[in-house]
């Protein structure tokens, strides 16, 4: 479930730094040595309307990238400190990682499977309790 949202929100920030470089680029050329020639070029449509529109997507696209920018390394940490957003938020472990039996080596069926749990404190290092 995480993995999906990564690569959503890692897609997203790419798709809007695109947009950003590529309207930045447009404006940058607009107002360059052949503005002129470029603006004739867009269907004749008057070179204010032009930057109008092209600072609006900048005003809106751009804040909303450099949010998007935190939110994926926010997640990037994440996943490398190894826990969810609930983890982080709460300080709390969840319960599926609270108490996950070791890897048992034997498959004898009157073993005790439950001997050895992993337990794991607030700041997410794991200790084995035998």
């Amino acid at each position: 479930n995480y993995a999906p949202f990564f690569a959503t929100i890692c897609s997203k920030f790419c798709m809007m730094a695109l947009l950003v470089g590529a309207v930045s680029l447009i404006l940058k050329e607009l107002f360059g040595p052949i503005g002129d020639e470029l603006q004739a070029s867009m269907f004749g449509i008057p070179k204010v309307v032009v930057c109008i529109g092209y600072g609006a997507i900048l005003l809106v696209n751009g804040p909303l990238g450099l949010l998007e920018l935190t939110l994926v390394v926010f997640h990037t940490y994440l996943c490398w400190k190894g826990i969810t957003t609930y983890e982080f938020l709460t300080g709390k472990v969840s319960k599926k990682k609270v108490a996950k039996p070791a890897n048992v080596t034997s498959k004898s069926v009157g073993e005790d499977r439950n001997k050895n749990v992993l337990k794991f404190s607030l700041n997410s290092e794991a200790y084995l309790v035998r």
